[in-house]
């Protein structure tokens, strides 16, 4: 298997287990969309070369910062639309667009509650 590390251009790549995150940050959305949607489409391409698969029913996007989903409303990879969110879930923990974990912490308290 090649190591898909070497092949993400300008977006940072986390990797755990089966999931992958990328990130980006730039000022221009439109700057933002097409590094993310290139190195996703990297990314797919080396999961099929590799013969895994990847699940499009999984993609999230988050843009961080206040009204950001306002310029970044969704990314279109492969034919399919990723909406952007204003939280996912990431490694089981919920994350909003504030990176505030209020939601996180009130599940955790529900669940502690036992509710």
């Amino acid at each position: 298997m090649n190591n898909i590390f070497y092949f993400i251009h300008k977006s940072s790549l986390y990797n755990y287990t089966d999931d992958n995150t990328l990130s980006f940050v730039h000022q221009d959305p439109e700057i933002l969309k097409r590094t993310l949607k290139d190195d996703s489409k990297i990314l797919i391409d080396s999961f099929q070369t590799n013969q895994m698969q990847a699940n499009p029913d999984k993609f999230q996007a988050i843009a961080i910062g206040n009204k950001s989903c306002d310029y970044i409303n969704e990314f279109k990879i492969d034919n399919v639309t990723i909406k952007c969110e204003e939280s996912v879930k990431l490694l089981g923990v919920d994350i909003d667009f504030l990176l505030n974990f209020d939601q996180q912490i009130s599940k955790m308290c529900k669940k502690a509650a036992g509710s």
